[in-house]
């Protein structure tokens, strides 16, 4: 019984949001995002950061302040991290995005590609 009810929760889930599969740049794995229009900004886990990318509290944009819908925590922030990242299941698979998100450390959290990205792409 109890395994049915899961299984309509995770259908649920997956038709009431959208996602999309990014490449951040600099590292092989593939990520599933969720494109957020109520979100401010971008997020993304920070064990998911390429090597090489350091997160920084920037004074011009504040960091740590963000909260889910619920108005929970997201978690720790890192700070702010600039990636690029790729659509590799799109049409131009090599076409990098430059986007700066917030990193959080918190491994529940999903990716989420904000609404600052979505009004500029």
């Amino acid at each position: 019984m109890q395994e049915g009810v899961e299984r309509n929760h995770d259908r649920y889930e997956k038709f009431h949001s959208a996602s999309i599969e990014i490449q951040l740049v600099g590292s092989t794995e593939t990520i599933e995002a969720i494109p957020d229009s109520g979100a401010f900004a971008g997020f993304v886990r920070v064990d998911l950061l390429p090597q090489g990318v350091i997160p920084s509290h920037e004074s011009t944009r504040p960091s740590g302040q963000a909260s889910s819908a619920s108005g929970g925590s997201l978690g720790e922030s890192a700070g702010i991290a600039a990636v690029e990242f790729t659509l590799p299941q799109s049409s131009h698979p090599t076409f990098q995005f430059p986007y700066d998100m917030e990193a959080i450390a918190n491994v529940r959290m999903p990716t989420v590609i904000g609404n600052d990205f979505l009004d500029r792409y």
